[in-house]
């Protein structure tokens, strides 16, 4: 144990930063023989300049894979802190033969950010790359460094190429891109949509309607809900616009997944219109897919649109959904109280639920709406 210790505090000393590894190979690298004034001995080779910068770096790339969790965080903060001097070394680190190195080498060359065709090229290819994470963090650098890329891919054969370049916008594999402490990043999805709100939007809303592939379709719903509610009537496209591309998908589209994730985009956009409400009662009511049907209700509990329509859809959920679906219900219905005697008279009747729970919320809803003095009908 004791041993492995102090093994283990060697190799932070010598990896913990550059200059630990400059000095290391300073020390242990064989000096050529020299002259009294300090030139190359005759017969000896001319070293190349840079070179020992060069073996640094690649003995930075080496500690990322060490056993110690600390060395190889150590060795990525050298990395990003060496930025561009990094890129040749990491760019042959990722080439596919490489192996699991290949997703740090990946993430670091995007974290350095350096605009180079070397490394636009090698994205290019990633993002047809098995390995989704690696998909993730290519079509994340040409997002940034290539604002043509995004609008490309989505015209590409290659199905997978349109659903990295939407998938890296909505986070839809749940996943951050690079795990390790040292390397987890801001969230940078909607981010990156906002700053091309315009002409990434106008492009996804026709993928939503063109695309023949249904996962592409859903993807683009998901970015118009998150990238879409800060629209206005006076952007483009506008508020009122995303919202009858959703609900045409809503209630057209063949595949459960888009016509779900447009319903949650609906309630994502928080404009509670008579259109909307109207198409997601429907497809609470009528539509097949219980993840449509799922989607269209917790939409309407989002909107706290409180009419008559949003209201009847609550009063038949309240009769038939499960316990942690009636208390979103029993919330909603409390805070659109001041709008709807409707409202109140469902809470009076969830008194009545079979859960403790719920009748404890319709005690609590009913006091802060008649105490508040928010109902129009006291």
């Amino acid at each position: 144990m004791r041993r492995e210790a102090a093994m283990t505090r060697r190799r932070g000393i010598a990896i913990g930063t550059v200059g630990g590894i400059v000095a290391l190979l300073a020390v242990t690298a064989p000096r050529p023989a020299t002259t009294a004034e300090g030139r190359p001995a005759a017969g000896e080779p001319q070293a190349a300049e840079g070179a020992g910068v060069d073996a640094a770096i690649s003995a930075l790339i080496g500690a990322l894979k060490d056993d110690s969790d600390e060395v190889a965080s150590a060795a990525y903060v050298a990395l990003k802190e060496i930025g561009g001097k990094g890129v040749p070394p990491l760019l042959r680190t990722f080439r596919p033969e490489r192996g699991t190195i290949r997703l740090m080498a990946a993430r670091l060359l995007q974290s350095i950010g350096v605009k180079s065709e070397a490394v636009e090229e090698a994205f290019r290819e990633a993002v047809k790359d098995e390995d989704g994470w690696i998909r993730d963090v290519a079509a994340l650098y040409l997002l940034e460094h290539d604002e043509r890329w995004f609008h490309d891919a989505l015209k590409s054969e290659d199905v997978v190429v349109r659903r990295t370049a939407l998938a890296v916008l909505t986070q839809h594999s749940g996943r951050t891109l690079w795990t390790h402490p040292v390397a987890s990043g801001p969230k940078y999805g909607v981010d990156l949509v906002d700053s091309r709100r315009s002409q990434y939007l106008s492009r996804i809303c026709e993928v939503l309607g063109e695309d023949t592939d249904a996962e592409v379709r859903a993807l683009a719903a998901q970015i118009i809900g998150k990238a879409g509610g800060a629209a206005g009537e006076t952007a483009t496209p506008s508020t009122a616009q995303l919202v009858r591309i959703l609900v045409g998908n809503l209630e057209k589209d063949p595949s459960p997944a888009v016509r779900a994730a447009a319903a949650k985009s609906l309630g994502q956009l928080g404009a509670p219109m008579p259109e909307v409400t109207t198409a997601l009662a429907r497809a609470y009511r009528g539509d097949p897919a219980d993840g449509v049907r799922r989607e269209a209700l917790e939409a309407l509990c989002s909107l706290g649109s409180g009419d008559a329509t949003a209201v009847g859809v609550f009063r038949d959920a309240l009769k038939q959904e499960a316990e942690a679906m009636r208390l979103k219900i029993v919330a909603e219905l409390g805070r659109t109280g001041e709008r709807s005697s409707g409202a109140l008279a469902l809470l009076i009747g969830a008194l009545r639920d079979e859960a403790a729970c719920v009748r404890k919320a319709a005690v609590e809803a009913i006091a802060e709406t008649v105490a508040g003095g928010r109902n129009q009908d006291r």
